[in-house]
């Protein structure tokens, strides 16, 4: 669930102990049975596709995706407020399984869900302890990564749920240290290159000219988390170069999202972005030999969609051949998108300017690409 291997994985030192006290009997609410069914029906979904069993699997992952609801029902409703984490872990699990599942609909009913509950809860909840500031900040990661064009979000418009809006709602002399973000260790983002995405998804789904002085602002929040320019001491172990290359992954795709997306500059100007992206890709693939984890996706895709050297897209096919092997059903969509984009480039031979929401929408492809 994480690109690197790490003792404190929230997915098992946070998620799967509150799912499993519904099991042990320490706990006897609605949500954690709600948050028990949903790791159940992800397992499942898992389990389908490395398997290829998929008709046995999925149907005993459907059961338990009804049962998580009917649970999720029973305690929203209810307005059972003692544990809110429980009930947002166990959303964003449904939301997950869905993208494993590579279900086009399943995780925005869910995340519509989500959206409508949060605005009932006091987001001061998700300060309260570590555990609800971990869930919050893993929904916030897995939200912010959705495809955020009109054509395909739809109705979903980017939510800002970012961690200053939490801080701004509480008293003036409690602030949201940095200490609190995670999402660096869990999924190795830098909190401003999260900011910089949700940003960008703001603007890019309003589909309105962007403001000189806001273009100006996340360029320069990118530039200023370059990690190369940074400075990093000596890296001693395969742990800290996996977190090393995927964070400079992170900076060189979110780049490439921007100037694309935003600035709309030509495709032949961000190829030393897509460069820089291989090749932290390349060393990526060499370093997890023999290690169960998995980076998310957003990153390869946004560099493989407008690679347009031979050497870029060798990279790129590499990192997904690895993919392919792990049971998450977006990842062979999402190669589909990036292949097809390829092929209609080359066909046009720069005649004209090809984007990937567009070929995804043509290709009737509506998936997350967390």
């Amino acid at each position: 669930m994480i690109p690197i291997e790490s003792p404190t994985n929230p997915f098992q030192t946070v998620i799967s102990p509150l799912a499993l006290s519904a099991t042990h009997g320490t706990s006897n609410s609605a949500s954690h049975s709600a948050l028990l069914h949903a790791v159940y029906a992800l397992a499942e979904a898992s389990r389908a596709n490395l398997q290829q069993v998929a008709q046995t699997r999925r149907i005993i992952g459907a059961r338990h995706q009804q049962l998580s609801l009917q649970y999720l029902s029973r305690s929203i409703s209810g307005n059972d407020q003692h544990y809110p984490e429980v009930v947002l872990a166990a959303i964003t699990i449904l939301v997950l399984a869905g993208i494993i599942n590579g279900d086009s609909t399943d995780w925005r009913i869910h995340l519509r869900g989500a959206f409508s509950w949060i605005n009932s809860v006091e987001k001061s909840v998700w300060r309260r302890n570590r555990n609800a500031s971990t869930i919050y900040q893993i929904f916030l990661g897995v939200e912010a990564l959705r495809p955020a064009h009109i054509s395909l979000a739809l109705e979903l418009e980017p939510r800002e749920l970012f961690l200053y809006e939490v801080a701004n709602e509480s008293s003036e002399d409690w602030s949201w240290e940095e200490s609190d973000y995670c999402l660096d260790s869990v999924f190795c983002i830098p909190r401003d290159i999260l900011e910089t995405i949700i940003r960008i998804n703001r603007w890019i789904y309003i589909d309105s000219e962007v403001p000189a002085a806001e273009l100006g602002s996340l360029e320069t929040l990118i530039i200023r988390n370059n990690p190369d320019a940074m400075g990093v001491s000596l890296l001693t172990n395969v742990t800290e170069k996996l977190m090393w290359h995927h964070k400079c992954l992170w900076h060189a795709a979110t780049h490439i999202y921007f100037k694309r997306m935003l600035q709309k500059l030509p495709l032949s100007s961000v190829q030393y972005l897509v460069q820089q992206s291989a090749e932290q890709l390349d060393a990526i693939t060499f370093l997890e030999l023999g290690q169960n984890v998995s980076g998310i996706l957003w990153p390869a895709f946004i560099s493989g969609c407008e690679a347009d050297e031979i050497s870029s897209r060798n990279s790129i096919n590499l990192y997904f051949d690895k993919r392919e092997t792990l049971g998450i059903g977006n990842v062979k969509d999402a190669r589909s998108v990036v292949r097809e984009v390829w092929r209609r480039r080359d066909e046009a031979n720069g005649a004209t300017d090809i984007s990937w929401h567009e070929v995804m929408w043509d290709l009737g492809i509506n998936i997350s690409i967390s």
